[in-house]
């Protein structure tokens, strides 16, 4: 059982030499919640101690500022056979988040964070929406389709491994049924897969992940009935941070728009492409600032968004045809086409100067297109000079920097990389500037930065110089925490008239405050008489595999100054034999290096290997105490031969010279302090006459319970039955089988009101008591079916 800390309190009067334990965000659920509604959400995560403070970036949504712990969900889930079994997991706990969204709150995402005393993490995603929504009430094992009205949006979760949601809905003949999956907008590693069936059962339309992670289905349904929606992940994966939003609707839906941006400030007329739009076209004011622009449709049934850029450059637009006859442009400008069929090569003319550098940047695929271009640039002939494919860190958007040879006229060709491909949906924007037009960027991968006090830690910062941009930037920090500064390089920090980037050093003093803080990076430059200045673009960096990292959009770094965990715990190696369902206990030593104060261990949130049901009770090590015992159990169902790793964490709280109080602590997953077990067999088992039993409303039924007990086990055995949630009107009496005897008989009675039952596992669990006095538990599974 997992235990919320308790309220320990201890004083720091030595230097610390541990490190700082720093937080994760794992997921919130729901992610998203309807305009004018409240939800009561919850936020996951690991190493958050008892209250971590949430920071939320983003209008009209009302947040609390700290977090409280409540009951975390958990449902097991299938036995993961090695050596999937052998690999690291988060088991984050949940605290409760209640979210007021206004009724004029900004529509789309918003982002959040949580920080401790140890740090702040990286940030997740919330979107607000239009629709009416509905979440998921979460079973253990297999449920009946939830019936819902269209239209709507469902929040759920694929979780445990496995999962597999299903949800239906009434819809007529002739409908155009729109289902699309959101997941990777809001920092969802879920991979979902979505089908859905006619009222007969059969698969009327499945869709997979793609381009952006969205599936989108679209689906005529054939007659009237109830039709069933089906989601998964491709994987059949499937955890706490599995989070998804399907909506579904008959009403319009927005999959894309062309061209992929305009000139801020201006009326651009955008061509849609979806299902179900009431116009094929629609003229747009553009904002006069920002870089980007989220297209939505004004209907409020409707679904879905693009992300459109933003720019100040003259906009051109292609007219067709313009393969064998190169259209005309001028340079600074933003070309806009579209490869349009297979083996499509759009083509322009521009007129270019000896010696001047030119910038061709392609943005397509980072747009949502699905364009993989390739750029060539050509004499007044068509012969190559130059071209380009991928850039780095850009996916399969190509950038090409060229020198004119001589002054004169040149053609720029843009296809697919593969001749198959190409419609609507492979747009792109062509952004041309010079170095008649000098400019620069400054970009980096670290969106938090956490430093530990008394020690230092590195920001790189990168210089995308643009064409004939040669000259030194300077760069100013704004907004560090108190106690902290920039240790290298020395003042002024200049990125260097030959340099692309610069490493900067911050440095935390041992006094500085606990705090965390938005920073932004200023650079400077001046260009004969001109002054250019760039704000710092954050784009993180993706935290972890499957995982993709949301930037916030505020353009600043947030840095969190982090105290110390002063105390460490230890053990001596030692791997045992232990039968599951039973008992293992190991001693530790903590090197309390001055702290005084009460702690608590407890099994760590981030495990290097899973704990595959692993559990064990908090222990709280007293005042003046440096050892201690731990237990975990191993559940009944372990799998046999299997090493069992877990990983122990220790937390205390310590008071710091202004007298404030923090919550830190230690974990440690080296194998000298890991609880290694090796699993034997159990010690006792339970056997049913049968796996599968027919539930009758009203009736009862003595199920004969037979148990086979190892060597030593004197004691009676208590059985008992197990029931999941959302299971009502099953209940069975508790019975104990002498230690003599090795049979009984368990009365299961099922009520007038049973519900819940579709193929659904109920456990029949027996305990006892070793030659310690611990308990050992067996248990065996029946499947109930209600009796139609």
């Amino acid at each position: 059982m997992r235990m919320n800390l308790a309220a320990l309190v201890g004083v720091l009067i030595v230097h610390q030499t541990a490190m700082a334990e720093a937080p994760t965000a794992n997921y919130i659920f729901p992610a998203g919640a309807q305009r004018g509604t409240s939800v009561a959400a919850r936020v996951g995560g690991c190493n958050l101690h008892r209250s971590p403070q949430l920071i939320w970036t983003g209008s009209g949504v009302s947040a609390p500022g700290q977090l409280q712990p409540t009951e975390t969900i958990w449902f097991e889930g299938p036995v993961i056979p090695q050596p999937a079994s052998q690999q690291k997991e988060d088991y984050p706990r949940d605290f409760a988040a209640p979210l007021v969204v206004a009724t004029d709150a900004p529509l789309g995402r918003q982002t959040w964070r949580l920080s401790t005393s140890q740090g702040v993490t990286t940030a997740w995603g919330f979107v607000v929406g239009t629709l009416p929504e509905v979440v998921e009430h979460e079973l253990d094992g297999d449920a009946p389709p939830v019936r819902v009205d269209l239209p709507v949006t469902i929040n759920g979760r694929i979780f445990p491994r496995e999962d597999v949601d299903a949800w239906s809905f009434q819809a007529k003949a002739g409908q155009t049924i729109v289902c699309r999956v959101a997941t990777s907008e809001f920092g969802s590693p879920l991979d979902a897969r979505i089908e859905l069936r006619s009222p007969d059962g059969r698969v009327l339309g499945e869709q997979l992940p793609e381009g952006n992670g969205t599936p989108i289905l679209k689906v005529v349904t054939p007659v009237d009935g109830e039709y069933q929606i089906r989601i998964h992940d491709a994987a059949f994966g499937g955890l706490q941070d599995h989070v998804y939003r399907l909506t579904v609707t008959t009403g319009p839906l927005l999959e894309g728009a062309y061209p992929l941006g305009g000139r801020r400030g201006s009326a651009t007329a955008f061509e849609l492409q979806g299902a179900n739009l009431a116009e094929s076209r629609s003229t747009i004011t553009l904002p006069t600032a920002g870089s980007e622009f989220t297209m939505r449709l004004p209907d409020q049934n409707g679904v879905g968004e693009v992300q459109l850029e933003l720019g100040d450059l003259s906009e051109i637009l292609e007219v067709e045809p313009n393969n064998n006859v190169p259209q005309p442009t001028s340079i600074p400008a933003v070309l806009n086409g579209r490869i349009q069929s297979p083996g499509d090569v759009d083509a322009w003319t521009f007129t270019a100067q000896k010696g001047i550098e030119y910038d061709f940047d392609v943005r397509a695929a980072r747009l949502g297109s699905m364009l993989d271009a390739v750029l060539e640039v050509q004499d007044a002939i068509g012969k190559r000079l130059a071209d380009a494919d991928d850039s780095p860190g850009l996916q399969t958007d190509a950038r090409l920097l060229w020198t004119a040879p001589a002054d004169g006229e040149y053609r720029l060709a843009i296809k697919d990389r593969l001749a198959s491909r190409g419609d609507a949906r492979f747009a792109y924007r062509i952004r041309i500037v010079s170095s008649n037009q000098p400019e620069f960027m400054l970009t980096s991968t670290a969106d938090t930065l956490i430093i530990e006090r008394g020690k230092t830690v590195n920001l790189k910062v990168s210089l995308d110089r643009g064409p004939g941009f040669r000259e030194p930037v300077e760069l100013s920090l704004e907004g560090l925490p108190a106690g902290v500064t920039v240790a290298s390089p020395a003042m002024p920090v200049v990125i260097a008239a030959n340099q692309r980037e610069l490493q900067l050093t911050l440095k935390a003093e041992t006094d500085a405050r606990i705090a965390v803080a938005p920073v932004k990076i200023i650079g400077r430059a001046k260009v004969g008489e001109r002054e250019l200045t760039a704000q710092t673009s954050f784009q993180p960096a993706n935290p972890e595999p499957g995982r993709l990292a949301l930037a916030d959009g505020t353009g600043q770094c947030w840095i969190a100054v982090a105290i110390l965990t002063p105390f460490k715990f230890a053990g001596i190696f030692e791997t045992k034999f232990i039968s599951r369902g039973s008992v293992f206990i190991r001693k530790y030593h903590i090197d309390r290096q001055g702290f005084e104060g009460p702690l608590e261990v407890q099994l760590a949130d981030r495990q290097g290997r899973h704990l595959q049901g692993v559990t064990a009770s908090h222990v709280v090590v007293p005042v003046g105490e440096s050892n201690f015992e731990f237990a975990v159990t191993l559940p009944p169902w372990m799998e046999v031969g299997r090493t069992c790793r877990s990983t122990l964490a220790v937390t205390g709280q310590v008071t710091d010279a202004d007298g404030q109080q923090y919550t830190v602590s230690y974990s440690s997953n080296d194998q000298h302090n890991q609880m290694i077990a090796l699993v034997d067999p159990g010690r006792f088992a339970v056997q049913l006459p049968r796996t599968t039993l027919t539930a009758i409303p009203g009736e009862q039924v003595k199920m004969p319970i037979r148990i086979q007990r190892g060597s030593g086990l004197v004691q009676p055995i208590t059985v008992e039955l197990i029931t999941s949630n959302g299971i009502e009107g099953v209940s069975g009496t508790t019975i104990e089988i002498p230690g003599d005897q090795s049979e009984g008989s368990l009365t299961m009675k099922f009520e007038n009101t049973l519900s819940g039952l579709e193929l659904r596992p109920v456990t029949i669990r027996a305990h006892t008591k070793d030659e310690r006095g611990l308990p050992i538990t067996a248990e065996a599974s029946l499947t109930l079916v209600k009796a139609r």
